[in-house]
């Protein structure tokens, strides 16, 4: 995990090809996130808060998921990063379509 400090990866496979073995674990996800803020890591949030509020959807706790998912989003536009930018939003769009919001 600390690793991805050390690299600082800036694509969401580099971060994914070190991360995914945590990937369930919103413990982890957790400390990844906190470690990124601590490091001023925007990328590495963003990817943290995604992939805790996909398993908040896989929980179907849709508002927490959507929260996370928002937060991404803004962070991302920070960022400046579209690849980032997009992933939230689609991620945004999946909590739509399993609520029914968008018919």
């Amino acid at each position: 995990m600390d690793s991805l400090l050390t690299v600082v990866p800036k694509t969401h496979k580099e971060i994914d090809d070190v991360l995914k073995p945590y990937s369930n674990d919103s413990t982890s996800l957790r400390y990844i996130q906190e470690r990124s803020i601590t490091n001023k890591y925007v990328l590495g949030q963003v990817y943290a808060l995604n992939q805790i509020g996909s398993l908040y959807r896989d929980q179907a706790l849709y508002q927490e998921a959507l929260a996370l998912y928002q937060d991404a989003l803004q962070l991302s536009v920070e960022a400046n990063n579209i690849e980032f930018r997009v992933y939230s939003l689609n991620m945004i769009s999946s909590v739509y379509s399993r609520t029914e919001a968008i018919k």
